[in-house]
Parts: structure tokens; sequence; C-alpha cells
């Protein structure tokens, strides 16, 4: 499958096996036109990336343990194609929010019918799902539950 997108990258690169990793594999096909690379860039321009892309890509290959920055993207109205590991189910709502996949072709077709999701669905589930108080409250029941607690004590 040919997308015909154009690609952004933006990573910090380590010196070492990941830096002769992006070396030989992604470096020669950085042309500063459909592929572009950013070293690590700051919020505000992070935002804007968000802002205006398609979708982000998360083509992750180890358990993932939450993936924040699955979040920022959708929380800009962002929609996300990710390998359905780790934490990447609990994140994305499949077919609503982006689309989670077991295979590098089924990530191609995602990525064809991101159109199908809408940013506001994206900033929607952020909103109702990863809020600040939604997550607090959240860890409370949970570490409630460990200790045996009934009810969480008043501050």
């Amino acid at each position: 499958i040919d997308l015909n997108e154009n690609l952004i990258l933006s990573s910090k690169i380590d010196k070492g096996p990941q830096q002769d990793f992006f070396a030989a594999e992604i470096e020669p096909y950085v042309d500063n036109k459909q592929i572009i690379f950013y070293p690590p860039v700051d919020q505000k321009t992070k935002q804007k990336l968000f802002s205006q892309a398609k979708c982000f890509l998360f083509p992750i290959d180890w358990e993932e343990p939450f993936g924040l920055v699955m979040l920022e993207a959708m929380a800009s109205g962002t929609p996300v194609v990710a390998f359905k590991r780790g934490s990447v189910p609990e994140v994305i709502h499949d077919g609503k929010t982006g689309f989670y996949v077991e295979n590098y072709q089924a990530f191609l077709t995602a990525v064809k019918n991101i159109d199908r999701i809408s940013p506001d669905d994206c900033r929607a589930h952020v909103e109702r799902n990863f809020s600040v108080k939604k997550m607090t409250d959240n860890y409370l029941a949970v570490y409630e539950k460990i200790l045996g607690i009934s009810q969480s004590p008043q501050f």
C-alpha cells in the first residue's frame, strides 16, 4: 500500500545502538519533503504538530505501560494508529479514537481509514476518561481496594 502521505518524525536519539539504528534505517529516508525529522520539540511545537496531523503513529513493539503521548495526540483531536501492545487497548477506543492493530498490513490499512475518526471524539474521549480528576479517582480506588479501605479519607 502506498499511502502517499507526508511523515513527520520527532524524537530524541540517544548515542549508541539507537543512534546507529537511526543512521542506518531512518536517516537515509529523511528528505525533508515527504519525510521530515525534528529533534525533540518544545510543548508549543508539539501541540502544533499534533493539531495539524492527520493521525499519530505509535508503532510500538513492546508492552507499553501507558503511553501518555497517545493522550496528548487525542487531546489535540488527532487519532492514533498503534500496534495492539501493552496499554494501547486501554487508551485507544478502537474505531472511535483511532485504531489498534496486530500487524504491519493492518497498520497501513488503518492509516488509510483514519478519516473515519472524528477529532471531536478523540478530544472527548480524553476529557471523559483521562482528566486529572478521573485519573486521581481511579488511582485512589485501586489503592483503597489494595488496602481494604472502603472510603477515601477526607482531606
